[in-house]
């Protein structure tokens, strides 16, 4: 909600959800936050939240994200033995790698390629080593698509001739 600047967290709940989880006296005070009653950060999340809704980002996500993943899906169809699977919603985008014979998988490999050799940054999910994060801005072209997923065709090419099956 900030675009990084500044640190900003929020959760989106229903309200009988926020009624069962805080809404009595002894769980009102339950959840707290390193990043309440920062005025910095929630001019910035404001700000970033007004920006959102004047530049209709979700309906700029929702007209460009299906040729990005139909890309991806192309790509797991030529490379299954190192595209897993391919999921997510949007431009939150979340690949998972498979493993060599050696039980090794080709995640760190494939993001190392991209970044080093294509200047695409990609991220790990802590909780799974199989599993590597794109999240693409808003604003991103078609021809950034087309360098990300070029990118990755070469990355799995290579993770495949150097990594072996």
């Amino acid at each position: 909600m900030s675009g990084s600047l500044v640190p900003v967290g929020g959760v989106l709940a229903s309200e009988d959800l926020y009624m069962a989880a805080y809404g009595n006296d002894e769980t009102a005070f339950f959840h707290t936050a390193t990043y309440q009653d920062n005025q910095i950060s929630g001019i910035t999340a404001l700000a970033c939240l007004e920006f959102m809704i004047e530049a209709d980002v979700p309906g700029t996500i929702r007209k460009n994200a299906p040729y990005f993943w139909e890309g991806l899906y192309r790509l797991k169809e030529k490379y299954p033995h190192v595209i897993h699977d391919v999921r997510g919603r949007g431009y939150m985008i979340g690949i998972e790698y498979g493993q060599n014979k050696r039980g090794d998988y080709y995640t760190v490999e494939v993001c190392r390629h991209m970044s080093v050799e294509s200047h695409v940054c990609t991220m790990f999910t802590i909780n799974n080593d199989a599993v590597c994060r794109i999240y693409p801005n808003y604003w991103a072209t078609k021809e950034d698509f087309d360098w990300a997923l070029d990118a990755l065709d070469k990355a799995c090419a290579y993770v495949l001739k150097t990594m072996g099956e």
